[in-house]
């Protein structure tokens, strides 16, 4: 029957091939005889009337063999599971030997940590966070992660009741996703320090024709903020500016190439003046905020003679006199730079009965709650003193207020109840911010990943200077939002192992060892800045606070491309880098320098001292080669060049002087 719509065709019969023997159009049979021919079977049949024969070799199909047969291949070592990889990772070993590693955001991990990533702990699966897994067998997994995220709080001088962190991060830029995919909705508005001037690409960077590069601009709107183009550094005017003008809901501060401190009770000025969550992303600082010297504890058990001598003496006196009744003065005093500049003066009257503890301003005089208090007066503080100054006040519990009459002075009233982290390597984020971020593997020596800290419990109370209140509520939300946002949203289950090398490095963070290491390794900033300023250098913002150097290359009419090519062949490994002012990314005018690596291998001043004429030595070699070859045929100028010979041969006769950490030879 024919229907309309259908095309009908001829039915067309389907014949089978002609067999050479008739009968056999399609034929298949076992043949009834086996051949035992060396143990094999034979089995002969046919198809389309074509013989065929197929002979199986009989083994002997016992229970171990089976076994051994699936446990051969995993028992191998590298070296002949995959002679191929094992021949890659040995020369990448031996690169790291010979050569002189300065990109400022890698490091050499001890050999504890190695053992770590290499273990057993890869092998299980453990979505969820410790006591709320997805799956069984994780009893040993969640009393590693326990352990890891306390040994975390501890090395920042954080308080768990006060403050969470979440380890399981596979980046810092994981970590700054699941902030902002927690905390806001898409396309509301974040704001970071500029790519150019410093800040990360994961802060929401788009390049300057309009081209979003990272997840938190494709899905935020984000607006950037920028330092001073004459001196280099953040302009915290604009930038309040701009922030009250676009008002974001989260306010960044940290970067990947910013050599300075950073101002972080300005920040939280600014953060509460338009209602943002102030975070921080301090992956490059990181191993110098933990490098803690001394805790400071309130001195209200001390005695009232003792509440005298702290008030008369001052700041650093105050901070002196603190640590001599505590320690009996076994522990070295590591006050910042900043403190004698910054305070001029007491201005603490006698106590009474009646007033507590006057003070006095411009002939005035004028009295607070009958509680112990003490004034300061300010003539200039720089970030790390007003910091340190902030971080007593929120520490500390107490109230923080700014007379605006004359000189600004600060008083503070003291409960004398917590125990607070007071002097660091470079200024500490935590006083200050909501959210703090980093990664795990740069100035802090461990594994590569991230980490998120933030914080919990009840907010303060409204007294001077405040914490952002978010929407009103009396306490802090972060923690949900950012575990849940870190899994199930953004990755899956954790890396054991990695979590297990972190918890090693964070034991290793609060050795004195650590300590004297960050020391060095600021001190060999500080050595190789000096030695390529003395050369009349030019360097982004003119030094470094911390573990970086910003050698500005355009004054010498070079690029950070050609001359980091140039660095690479003479086995010195540093990375280009955007300089502020540069017309964009492609071709930037500068490199970053990081003196982490080098001091793990145990270099120090005179080291780097010898370190910065190698680098002189490959500019001079770079402008050569591009003043005879050009811009365009410059590759073709490093082919065979007796200059580059010569100095990757010094510079493999320094390097090999100095041991890798976790290297057999």
């Amino acid at each position: 029957m024919n229907h309309p719509g259908y095309v009908t065709h001829s039915s067309i019969q389907l014949q089978l091939m002609e067999s050479h023997r008739a009968g056999n159009d399609v034929e298949e049979r076992e043949s009834n005889d086996e051949e035992e021919e060396g143990g094999r079977e034979v089995k002969l049949f046919r198809i389309l009337g074509h013989s065929m024969c197929l002979k199986r070799k009989r083994e002997p199909q016992t229970l171990e063999s089976r076994r051994n047969a699936v446990r051969s291949w995993g028992n191998q070592p590298l070296r002949t599971a995959d002679p191929d990889i094992f021949s890659i990772m040995e020369n990448e070993k031996i690169r790291q030997f010979k050569g002189i590693e300065l990109i400022a955001s890698e490091n050499f991990v001890s050999r504890a940590v190695l053992e770590a990533l290499g273990s057993h702990l890869t092998n299980k699966y453990s979505e969820g966070m410790p006591g709320a897994r997805y799956y069984g067998g994780n009893q040993y997994i969640d009393e590693m992660e326990t352990l890891c995220c306390n040994r975390a709080l501890a090395a920042f001088g954080l308080d768990s009741d006060n403050w969470g962190v979440n380890v399981q991060p596979y980046s810092c830029t994981t970590a700054n996703f699941a902030v902002f995919t927690g905390l806001l909705l898409p396309g509301e508005r974040i704001m970071g320090l500029d790519t150019p001037c410093g800040g990360n690409t994961s802060h929401g960077y788009y390049t300057p024709n309009g081209r979003k590069v990272s997840g938190a601009s494709i899905f935020f709107e984000s607006f950037p903020y920028k330092v001073n183009p004459q001196s280099g550094y953040i302009d915290y005017d604009k930038l309040e500016e701009r922030a009250l003008d676009f008002r974001p809901k989260i306010l960044i501060c940290g970067g990947s190439s910013y050599p300075r401190e950073w101002d972080y009770v300005r920040l939280r000025q600014v953060a509460d003046k338009c209602g943002a969550v102030l975070m921080c992303d301090m992956a490059q600082i990181s191993g110098l905020v933990a490098a803690k010297s001394i805790k400071f504890r309130g001195w209200r058990s001390h005695g009232r003679k003792v509440k005298s001598e702290i008030v008369a003496g001052g700041a650093l006196q105050l901070i002196e006199i603190a640590v001599d009744i505590e320690t009996n003065g076994r522990e070295p005093l590591d006050c910042p730079r900043e403190s004698c500049q910054g305070v001029s003066r007491s201005l603490v009257g006698e106590r009474t009965e009646s007033h507590g503890w006057p003070w006095v301003c411009n002939g005035e005089q004028s009295s607070l709650a009958s509680k112990p208090l003490i004034a300061l007066q300010f003539c200039s503080a720089g970030p790390r003193l007003k910091s340190y100054l902030f971080g007593l006040v929120s520490f500390c519990g107490t109230s923080f207020r700014i007379i605006p009459q004359g000189t600004t002075v600060t008083v503070w009233r003291f409960r004398g109840k917590s125990v607070m982290p007071l002097c660091h390597e470079c200024v500490n984020p935590f006083y200050c911010c909501d959210i703090v971020t980093s990664t795990t593997h740069k100035s802090l020596r461990g594994p590569r990943g991230g980490i998120v800290f933030y914080r919990k419990g009840s907010k303060p109370k409204k007294i001077g200077i405040l914490l952002n209140q978010g929407d009103g509520s009396d306490r802090y939300d972060f923690e949900d939002k950012i575990n849940s946002a870190i899994f199930p949203a953004l990755q899956g289950g954790p890396h054991n192992n990695h979590i297990a090398a972190l918890a090693i490095a964070l034991k290793q963070v609060a050795t004195p060892e650590y300590k004297a290491y960050m020391q060095q390794v600021k001190k060999n900033a500080q050595a190789l800045a000096s030695a390529l300023l003395r050369r009349h250098f030019r360097l982004v913002t003119g030094g470094t606070d911390n573990h970086l150097v910003l050698w500005d290359l355009r004054t010498l009419g070079l690029t950070g491309k050609s001359y980091e090519k140039v660095c690479e062949l003479c086995h010195i490994t540093l990375n280009k880098i955007a300089i502020f002012d540069d017309s964009g990314t492609i071709t930037p005018g500068g490199v970053r320098i990081g003196t982490a690596a080098m001091t793990s291998r145990g270099c120090v001043e005179a080291d780097f001292e010898s370190m910065a004429e190698f680098l002189i030595r490959a500019a001079q070699i770079t402008s050569t080669v591009q003043r005879e070859h050009g811009k365009l045929a410059f590759l073709n100028g490093l082919h065979n060049n007796k200059d580059i010979v010569e100095l990757r041969t010094r510079v493999e006769n320094f390097a090999t002087q100095f041991a890798m950490p976790g290297f057999d030879e």
